[in-house]
């Protein structure tokens, strides 16, 4: 049985949606979380300014709470460097090799 699918758990999933934070949001939610969209409440986090802004144009109406945020997450508070990768999505604070 898939908890995503079955109609059983609509009614939890409603009242209290599973909250899955996306570290490096590019691209939106991935294929693999398709299934289970509907019961979902997404925080995406990404230093992108276009991605944020193309994400936040694609946050679809009552998502209930979905949202997106312009920074890199760390370890420690304060400012960081991101080393940006030819493929932006390998974009990190660690140094490329």
């Amino acid at each position: 049985m898939n908890v995503f699918v079955d109609t059983h758990f609509d009614a939890i999933y409603r009242e209290r949606p599973l909250v899955l934070a996306d570290v490096g949001a590019r691209g939106g939610l991935k294929k693999n979380w398709q299934i289970a969209r509907g019961h979902l409440r997404v925080l995406g986090f990404g230093p992108d300014v276009q991605e944020f802004t193309r994400l936040v144009k694609q946050i679809p109406p009552h998502t209930g709470g979905d949202a997106v945020f312009n920074v890199a997450l760390n370890s420690q508070a304060g400012t960081i460097t991101l080393n940006v990768a030819r493929d932006a999505g390998l974009s990190s604070n660690f140094e490329p090799n």
